[in-house]
């Protein structure tokens, strides 16, 4: 028993870390592979100039498709390589077409979900060996198929503005995510109007998601591939929307690709917009980013932005606009609402920008992870309602390409008075706990009844212990004391979020026998 255990374990650890050849003996039953496996088709199984495989290659990915429809966490990373015999411009062509056509028969044939399904071309740019011979140049028309799954999270969200949504690779729909859900590789967010998300990768750098965007986020799984290109390691696409970084880690940076383009950014912090006319407008605040699109790469350094319309190149970068000054509200304005039933304060807000729009964030916090307003405008004012807390503000100017420059930040307070809740209580009760000791209740007891009355559905707490209340608005309580001054907190709550406190002052002093 001892020996077949052993000869099975080095049966699997052969099959999947040596290329398998493409012929009649290439394996059907891939069930002994796992997250890493590699598969590589061996020198044949395309022609020179061919994106289709040799029919003995369908086979196995036959047994690849078996393999994906048994288990769902399962998803694979398909690359397509080409000899150097044509132009750099076909030869990517062809590698991703190989790539391609592979995920179409596997989405077709067993019905994976395409979100399972990586497929790229790497043209001639990865060989396997040289290309002088027709020998060598026959191995380096290939394909590699890695698999991998969806155990080891890319990231978390963090914090969720209004309506956000999540949908995993193997899943048909969206579902409302959640805080701290964790996010794997091929996962989708989508964020609706007037709705955002934070995300902390697993190196905790942060991504925080604007309105109407949506983003798909990777992980690659080969260390040896992130060794040789630090920047591929992490990977999103963003489809549609807004993106900003927040990178702790600038030697690993980030991927982002949208459908005008693609960018490697060693940049700390960095946005990616793309607008409703296909353009995708890209900031740099530091470091520097390289921008690709129709096979031209051009290198925008801190301080610059660019943008790409939609099959075009990427236009030259140019300074990013200044930040605008800000005019209301000045810094540390307080606001308190005038009405005591009001829940929230409308507060204008006013800045000066010489740009064609504006993008405004108001924030709970100074780092701006807690954003509970974003919108994009026309014009230097805008006006909303905000309930009680401590709020930052921050102002950018987007120029006439769509290229969002630096913030002006400020801060305000608002503060909600609340309305009062009646609450009678015997013995004698007062406002403060100062105010209670000049009504002291003497007793000659170690306990003391405590009688009251609120509105009906209010929670009443004395001394943190809840009691019960009835119908009536009534509640009496019996509770023990100690020798000396007591000082007794009376708390009425109420769902609507008003609430009073009340202090009982009990001197307690023990009789002494004879």
């Amino acid at each position: 028993m001892f020996k077949k255990s052993i000869l099975i374990i080095a049966l699997i650890f052969v099959i999947t870390l040596v290329p398998v050849k493409a012929g009649n003996d290439l394996p059907t039953n891939l069930d002994h592979m796992t997250k890493g496996g590699k598969v590589i088709s061996s020198a044949g199984t395309y022609s020179s100039g061919g994106s289709k495989p040799s029919a003995e290659f369908y086979n196995f990915l036959s047994g690849l498709g078996d393999l994906l429809k048994k288990n769902d966490n399962l998803v694979i990373d398909i690359r397509g390589h080409s000899d150097d015999q044509g132009t750099a411009k076909i030869n990517k062509k062809i590698s991703f077409r190989r790539a391609e056509i592979i995920k179409n028969f596997l989405i077709k044939r067993f019905g994976i979900v395409e979100d399972r399904i990586i497929a790229r071309g790497y043209s001639d740019n990865m060989p396997v060996t040289n290309n002088d011979t027709a020998k060598g140049r026959m191995r380096n028309r290939r394909v590699e198929i890695v698999l991998t799954d969806n155990r080891n999270p890319v990231g978390e969200i963090t914090f969720i503005r209004n309506n956000v949504f999540t949908k995993s690779p193997e899943a048909f729909d969206f579902k409302r995510a959640e805080i701290l859900e964790s996010l794997f590789n091929l996962y989708k967010l989508n964020t609706k109007s007037r709705s955002g998300a934070n995300i902390k990768l697993s190196d905790k750098s942060k991504l925080n998601i604007g309105p109407d965007s949506l983003m798909v986020i990777y992980e690659m799984v080969e260390k040896g591939l992130t060794e040789v290109e630090p920047w591929k390691y992490k990977k999103v696409k963003l489809l549609t929307g807004f993106l900003r970084t927040k990178l702790d880690n600038l030697r690993k940076g980030l991927n982002i690709d949208t459908p005008q383009c693609s960018i490697n950014s060693r940049a700390k912090v960095m946005l990616v917009d793309i607008s409703k006319k296909k353009q995708s407008s890209i900031s740099v605040f530091d470091g520097d980013s390289d921008v690709n699109s129709q096979n031209k790469t051009i290198k925008v350094k801190a301080g610059f932005g660019t943008f790409v319309k939609e099959g075009n190149t990427p236009a030259e970068p140019e300074p990013l606009p200044e930040a605008p000054g800000l005019t209301s509200p000045l810094k540390n304005t307080k606001f308190i609402n005038k009405n005591p039933g009001d829940r929230e304060v409308s507060i204008t807000f006013k800045w000066g920008s010489g740009e064609e729009s504006d993008h405004i964030q108001i924030s709970e916090d100074e780092d701006f992870t807690k954003i509970v307003v974003d919108e994009k405008v026309s014009g230097n004012t805008i006006a909303t309602s905000l309930g009680n807390g401590n709020y930052f503000w921050r102002v950018a100017g987007i120029n006439k390409n769509g290229i969002e420059g630096f913030t002006s930040v400020s801060n305000f307070i608002v503060r909600i008075k609340k309305p009062g809740i009646p609450l009678n209580i015997s013995p004698a009760a007062k406002d403060t706990p100062l105010d209670a000791h000049g009504s002291t209740t003497v007793v000659t007891k170690n306990s003391i009844i405590i009688k009251g009355k609120s509105i009906p559905g209010a929670n009443i707490l004395i001394s943190g212990e809840s009691v019960n209340i009835d119908q009536n608005g009534e509640f009496s309580k019996k509770i023990f004391i100690g020798p000396g001054w007591n000082i007794i907190k009376v708390t009425a709550i109420h769902s609507d979020y008003r609430s009073r406190d009340q202090w009982i002052s009990v001197c307690y002093f023990r009789k002494w026998k004879n």
